[in-house]
């Protein structure tokens, strides 16, 4: 794996930076990422979807970011459920890694970033979707997810074409737990 620093991203962060996240989207989703957007994803759109996610207050989000030098090249959320009951879980949500860094361990290292900041804050479960039937679901597995299930026909990808989305799950156990 080539040298990645991983760490939260906050604003105010260098315009750079933000110019960095929407590149990485715009690569991700013009290369076949299902991240909620369509291929060829306009830069003004990447520039909205950042804008939005990280608008203030997002105590309940966390974005962290992997870089190599000065450059994004990967990134995932953590967005803990703000919900009375269920306070004790989140999801992850919108990994994704630029084109030319995938299969070099930073989509693995930004799971394991999320994993052990939930663990650390006291969250028991963690969910999320996928596209059915993509390298992600084996990413997910090798880290030790379980698959719960699917949802037919769920969403659009990339490409406009309609997939299912295999939902995962990861009990965490707190971190003072022998």
């Amino acid at each position: 794996m080539p040298h990645i620093e991983i760490q939260p991203f906050s604003l105010p962060q260098p315009c750079a930076a933000l110019a960095s996240l929407e590149d990485l989207l715009c690569d991700a989703v013009n290369n076949g990422a299902s991240l909620g957007f369509r291929a060829p994803l306009p830069r003004a759109r990447a520039t909205e979807f950042w804008k939005e996610h990280l608008r203030p207050p997002i105590a309940e989000r966390t974005l962290w970011v992997a870089c190599h030098g000065a450059q994004v090249v990967g990134a995932v959320t953590l967005d803990r459920c703000q919900r009375e009951n269920a306070r004790h879980r989140g999801e992850l949500q919108k990994l994704m890694v630029l084109h030319a860094f995938r299969g070099q361990g930073v989509a693995s290292a930004l799971v394991r970033q999320v994993e052990g900041a939930a663990r650390a804050e006291g969250l028991l479960l963690l969910v999320l979707g996928a596209e059915a039937n993509t390298p992600a679901g084996a990413l997910y597995r090798k880290l030790g997810w379980t698959w719960s299930g699917q949802f037919p026909v769920y969403a659009r990808g990339a490409q406009g074409h309609l997939h299912a989305t295999d939902c995962f799950h990861k009990q965490l156990q707190p971190q003072d737990a022998p």
